[in-house]
């Protein structure tokens, strides 16, 4: 007899252990999670979350998670629950957060439908994505500071039709012009205008004899 009493015992102990195990694993976990309503009222945080948010569960529980949600993404968190609550599979939505100490933060929220004593609700995975906006938004002004400097650099190419005996070239217009205005206008290259030796001596025939 006292090993049949031993046995359920037994049993309401391991299943309190377990219950222990599963608190322990959800408080700690790496990400924050959270329990929503269908109208965004915070269920249930573990202590991850309320890290996050700089906040004490006591105080949060039954409030809105939109008092932690900047005006610009109050469309956004809305919207978010709608699909939520309309989907059967995970939903996703970049938000713009503020901690209690009203810091800014870029959060992600990851969430499905779920069931809390027969009413709709939402879980919910909250993580700081901050770190990898700011290298997103780094990566694209790198990419644009190459998009305009690449956009400043013009090269010359392709057939120039440029005349025998003067040497000047022909636009896409028909004009000709001299090939300095032509480089000038169609590159980044800029001319300065000397003499060279060959010339120096057709020109000025007496002054090289006198150097020499």
């Amino acid at each position: 007899m006292a090993e049949n009493d031993a046995e359920p015992q037994h049993a309401q102990q391991r299943i309190e252990e377990l219950e222990a195990e599963y608190v322990d694993l959800y408080d700690y976990a790496a990400v924050g999670y959270l329990t929503f309503s269908g109208d965004g009222l915070i269920m249930d945080i573990n202590r991850t979350a309320t890290r996050l948010l700089e906040v004490e569960r006591k105080d949060v529980l039954g409030k809105s998670f939109s008092a932690f949600v900047k005006s610009r993404s109050l469309d956004a968190f809305s919207l978010h629950l709608l699909k939520v609550l309309g989907s059967e599979e995970k939903c996703m939505c970049e938000l713009t957060l503020a901690r209690k100490d009203r810091t800014l933060f870029d959060g992600m929220l990851e969430s499905i439908p779920s069931r809390v004593n027969g009413h709709p609700a939402i879980r919910t995975v909250i993580t700081d994505i901050t770190e990898r906006k700011r290298t997103e938004k780094e990566k694209d002004e790198l990419i644009l500071q190459l998009k305009e400097a690449l956009s400043t650099i013009r090269t010359l190419k392709g057939l120039l039709p440029i005349c025998a005996c003067c040497k000047k070239i022909r636009t896409s217009e028909g004009d000709w012009e001299q090939v300095e205005v032509y480089v000038r206008d169609h590159s980044e290259a800029v001319f300065s205008h000397g003499y060279c030796p060959d010339c120096i001596k057709t020109l000025y025939p007496g002054s090289v004899d006198k150097k020499t």
